[in-house]
């Protein structure tokens, strides 16, 4: 914010009036909000798709990363006899060596078709790699930035989707060679669905908070 030239001269005579005391402190808020904001970003990632909005908050090397979801399409595909599964893309970490020191998960999540039970349940976990036919469970990379955990069960097609861990003694993920996603993962029960021959997917909505640390990359 740039100041006037009254308050310019009123600084320079030493009168300043209080309109121009006024303008002069709302200026040195705007700048040292765009300073904070400029700190925030300096290695910060980026959001993964047009549903997603990402808020950053720390320095170049600790963050806090919130993302906030509007009804983020996630497809669900049918593992026979097993489960339904699903991925989507929600960030990509800068290059690096990431610390996941924690994450929480809090969203609500709408079934989008017939092919999901309107009282399903399942799992929900963060990883670098999307679910896979997951064979009833989410682990390895699929779930190496939030270990999964169960939804609640849906009322009227809508499931609480909330949860939340701390991974400071995990691993770092290796970024070093190329960048890391972070994906949210997903599995329905196999009695909650008909994917197989109904498609359906999952919409999410709400935020998922990620606070990590870059520990240096490789040349």
């Amino acid at each position: 914010m740039a100041l006037s030239s009254g308050t310019k001269h009123s600084m320079r005579v030493g009168l300043a009036s209080d309109g121009a005391a006024a303008e002069i402190a709302a200026a040195i808020d705007a700048n040292t909000a765009a300073v904070a904001a400029d700190a925030a970003s300096v290695g910060a990632g980026a959001k993964a798709g047009a549903t997603v909005t990402a808020a950053e908050a720390g320095d170049e090397v600790l963050h806090r990363t919130t993302l906030t979801l509007t009804s983020t399409p996630v497809t669900m595909v049918d593992e026979p006899g097993v489960i339904a599964f699903g991925s989507v893309k929600i960030y990509d970490f800068p290059k690096g060596a990431i610390q996941i020191l924690g994450a929480v998960v809090d969203l609500d999540v709408t079934k989008s078709g017939n092919g999901i039970n309107a009282d399903f349940d399942g799992d929900c976990a963060l990883g670098t790699t999307v679910a896979t036919n997951a064979n009833n469970g989410l682990a390895g990379t699929e779930a190496d930035i939030l270990a999964s955990f169960a939804t609640n069960q849906a009322v009227n097609g809508v499931a609480a989707v909330e949860g939340q861990g701390c991974t400071l003694v995990a691993a770092s993920l290796n970024g070093t060679a190329t960048a890391q996603g972070m994906y949210l993962n997903f599995l329905i029960d196999d009695a909650d669905h008909n994917i197989g021959t109904t498609a359906a997917s999952l919409l999410a909505s709400g935020t998922v908070t990620v606070h990590w640390i870059n520990l240096g990359d490789i040349a």
